[in-house]
């Protein structure tokens, strides 16, 4: 899987099939999300955009739960892009309610 995951990934980071690509990601929904979440880390930011829009189409508890926690990152591009996914799949007013424990964080 991780191979799959790994040349969808790249080949939408050198916008190449985008749109192919993009329903490879959608036919895979949450078999791709451990790779994805792996790919937040990385340390070039292109890769790591391709992570956050590769989670607007698959999805699952894993991801629900790293990207909450990104939203108390110090890092502004985790915390915007986690709350942009998050509210994909929450909405906003679901997106709120996970923002609520974040009035009373110490940062």
């Amino acid at each position: 899987m991780s191979t799959i995951v790994d040349e969808i990934v790249r080949q939408i980071v050198s916008r190449q099939a985008i749109d192919w690509n993009t329903h490879r990601l959608k036919s895979l929904a949450s078999k791709a999300v451990p790779i994805l979440l792996e790919y937040l880390d990385h340390p070039v930011e292109r890769y790591r955009k391709v992570a956050f829009y590769g989670l607007q189409y698959c999805w699952n508890d894993e991801a629900d739960q790293q990207l909450t926690t990104n939203l108390q990152s110090l890092d502004t591009e985790i915390r915007q892009n986690s709350a942009i996914v998050l509210a994909k799949w929450h909405g906003q007013d679901g997106l709120a309610d996970l923002c609520i424990p974040l009035l009373t964080h110490e940062n």
